[in-house]
């Protein structure tokens, strides 16, 4: 048996929670409600574009935007992304977490990844599908038959290949709107340093195998100031 001083705080407890859910809930259908609008508008442009020109579409076009860069957020100010890029992100656009805005900050990063391999090859497939603007590849192998049950980049047809070529074409055919630079080469003492800070790469990701290559890779990024995250 509770008590009634129990039963009260419990109540109390649960008219709190269903309160902040609410507030929550109108805060995500705030957020789709933009999501929305950016999409429609988008989608209004493709459909200017279908069949070709007509005569006065720069006008056409022009009144398409105004109609819904007014009612949307961010303003005018920011740099919208193309409308081609809200077919290939909208999904991951409706989430709260990401956005326009996070999908920008998306399209500016520059991610290296160290390793071509086992762990390199579904980081690079998962960043370039998420619209990554450049992805840098380091590797000095070449694919080999007994990589292909694990590294989902390479095929038998680009066996002897290098690895960050192999790769490269796997995440062209993937996501051909983004920029990859390759460094067919391992990483070394003389050439970390170069790679990470100069090239001005924003995040490290170290998917190497062995423990040299990642205390050069931790070093070289401390010493770069560029956040590490290791596999």
């Amino acid at each position: 048996m509770y008590s009634t001083a129990e039963i009260e705080a419990e109540v109390s407890n649960l008219h709190k929670k269903i309160a902040d859910t609410e507030a929550k809930l109108r805060e995500l259908k705030l957020q789709l409600q933009k999501a929305q609008v950016q999409y429609d508008a988008a989608r209004d442009l493709e459909i200017a574009y279908e069949g070709g020109m007509p005569q006065g579409w720069q006008y056409e076009i022009g009144s398409i935007l105004n109609k819904h860069q007014q009612a949307s957020t961010p303003s005018r100010s920011s740099h919208p992304l193309p409308a081609a890029d809200y077919q290939r992100y909208g999904r991951q656009m409706i989430m709260p977490e990401i956005g326009l805005r996070g999908q920008l900050r998306l399209k500016e990063a520059k991610v290296l990844i160290i390793g071509a391999g086992g762990l390199g090859c579904p980081a690079a497939a998962y960043l370039a599908g998420a619209g990554v603007g450049t992805i840098g590849l380091v590797d000095g192998d070449v694919v080999e038959v007994s990589n292909l049950h694990r590294q989902i980049a390479h095929s038998t047809s680009r066996i002897g290949m290098p690895k960050v070529e192999s790769a490269k074409i796997y995440l062209e055919a993937l996501n051909p709107c983004i920029e990859y630079t390759t460094y067919p080469h391992h990483l070394s003492p003389t050439t970390a340093l170069d790679i990470i800070e100069k090239d001005n790469y924003t995040l490290v990701l170290d998917c190497t195998d062995n423990p040299t290559s990642r205390y050069l890779i931790s070093d070289a990024c401390v010493l770069s100031r560029k956040p590490l995250v290791s596999a």
